[in-house]
Order: structure tokens, then sequence, then C-alpha cells
């Protein structure tokens, strides 16, 4: 009996700490973009001012950063089949001290995108279930490939940089692949969609001069023990939703909302993004719905200051 009550007081403890070492990860709603944002680095596209800030705070490796050395914070959004990431990094000290892209790319300033298609989590060392992706301050996108050697991955990510002092901004435009990724190509990217989820974490390489990481920081927080498991394992990645537009319900074709009187252009899409209707001439009339059947349309509205989008329901 004595024996007994130790075997599953034992199995117990070890329940418990397991159970104490698992957290829950995040969920970022990311919204679509129908004007995709252009990847300048100044990230003040319209779709960037809808879009909410998700920290990297978490420390992984190294040592914890000032608020003056480090802060991180970034949004997604996404149009086609792109994915969008605007990146505000604090960074006192920006430094590329390895002159070979793929020497030591991990031990220089680097912004670290983990990318895992259809959320499947697992193993993602030397294989394609998931991407690390790391974006060098020039541009290089390395990650490791199926032979476990880095590798430039620079045809899936575009991106640019710019800086107020020591905030600069970093803005990235990628293309999502699937786990059947080859190195020998052709590769296509996988079709964005409102409700399509992935797993998606953010980081960011902190080298202040010394040759070697010293502080790597990311947005997900990780279970005990494992610090920067993210390179290894798509288990804790964050939960990335592509969501559509805010819904705006319209019934009345001549809804006020939607009338401006400096209108020099407007468009009317679909959610496959065919354009529906267009008008390319000063208007002052209310938009014209009577012609569209039930459904949920995206609105884009010119004016001489800019332009607007409104995702519409017709009843």
């Amino acid at each position: 009996m004595g024996k007994y009550l130790l075997h599953n007081s034992a199995w117990i403890i070890l329940f418990l700490f397991q159970f104490n070492t698992s957290v829950s990860q995040s969920t970022y709603n990311a919204n679509q973009s129908v004007t995709p944002p252009t990847v300048d680095g100044n990230g003040t596209d319209a779709c960037w001012q809808q879009a909410s800030w998700k920290s990297i705070d978490q420390l992984w490796l190294g040592t914890a950063p000032s608020a003056a050395d480090f802060q991180g914070k970034y949004k997604v959004a996404w149009s086609g089949t792109t994915l969008y990431i605007l990146a505000e990094i604090v960074d006192d000290v920006l430094y590329d001290g390895h002159t070979g892209a793929l020497d030591q790319w991990y031990n220089d300033d680097c912004l670290e995108i983990f990318i895992d298609e259809d959320r499947s989590k697992g193993d993602h060392q030397c294989n394609y279930n998931a991407f690390a992706y790391h974006v060098a301050i020039n541009g290089d996108v390395v990650d490791l490939g199926t032979d476990c050697n880095p590798h430039l991955y620079n045809s899936t990510i575009t991106s640019a940089r710019t800086n107020a002092g020591t905030t600069y901004t970093w803005e990235v435009a990628m293309t999502i692949y699937p786990a059947t990724y080859t190195d020998a190509g052709p590769n296509t990217g996988v079709s964005l969609f409102d409700g399509k989820v992935s797993g998606l974490s953010l980081a960011y390489c902190d080298d202040d001069g010394s040759n070697t990481r010293e502080s790597f920081i990311g947005s997900e927080i990780m279970p005990s023990g494992h610090n920067d498991d993210n390179y290894k394992t798509a288990d804790y990645f964050g939960t990335l939703n592509l969501k559509g537009p805010v819904v705006t319900s319209v019934t009345d074709p001549t809804d006020e909302q939607l009338r401006d009187d400096q209108m020099l252009e407007r468009y009317i899409y679909n959610l496959q993004g065919q354009l529906v209707f267009q008008e390319t001439q000063p208007i002052a009339h209310a938009l014209p719905l009577r012609h569209l059947t039930q459904g949920i349309y995206i609105v884009k509205v010119v004016t001489a200051s800019g332009f607007r989008t409104k995702k519409i329901f017709v009843e």
C-alpha cells in the first residue's frame, strides 16, 4: 500500500511540474488591407494606423537590456498573398560586425521572424515545417536549410528601415511558404484569406559591439528551461489570425457615411480583390450600391489629401 501511494505521489508531483512549465502563447489578429502598404520604412500607411501593437519584451537569452538599450514592438497586416510586418525598435547601438552574410548572422543586430504557415507546430530545425528568418540591417535574410547550413532567402522578404535617433522603424513584406518548400524550387507562396491561422513570433538579436549577441528578446513568454527554443520548435510560436477589415453594415444605398465632397476617385472591390465598380472624376453623390448583390465589399476613396478604405455589407 505504501509503495502504491509513493508511486502516485511522485506521478502527481511530475504532473504539476509539467503543468507549471507550460505557458499560454499570445494571439494576434491581423487585419486585411485592401491597399498594400508601401515598404519604405516609414509606417505611415492607413493599415498601420488601424493595427495594434504587440510587444517584444521577453528575455530569451543573455542579459536584460535597459529601456535605453532596447525596446521593441510590432504590428501585422496582410493583403493578397503578402504578409506585412511593421516593427519599431529602440536600439542605442546598431551593429553589424560580421562582413559575410552567412557568418555568425545571429550575433549581429537583426530582426528575427518565426513563421509556421499552418500552425502545425513541431520541430523546424533543418527542415521547412516552419521558418526562422533573420533579417539583417542590410536587408539580407538568413535561415538554416535542410542541410543544417545557413542560406539566403532574400527573395522571400523585402524590407526597409528608417530611423529617428535610436528609434528604428522596420517595414517588411513577406511571402508565406508551406512545409513543402524546397531549396531546388520552384516554390509558390500560400494564399492568404480571412480566417487563416498561422504561428508567428518576433525577436531581436542585440549586439552592442562585442561581436556576440548580448541580448535575445522575443515576443512570447517561454516555458521555464526552454529559453530560445523557438529556433528548434514551432510549439511556442504565438498564434496569428488573419481577419478582414472591420465590417460596416450598409442597408441604404444612399448612406451619408460614404459621402465626401472631396472625392476624386472611388473604387469598390469584392473580397477576392476584384474591382467591381469605379468612378474617376470629382464625385459629390452618394455611393451607388443598387447594382451590387448582397455581400461584403471594400470601398476605397481617393481624395486630394490621400485615401481611406471602408468595409461594407450590402444587405
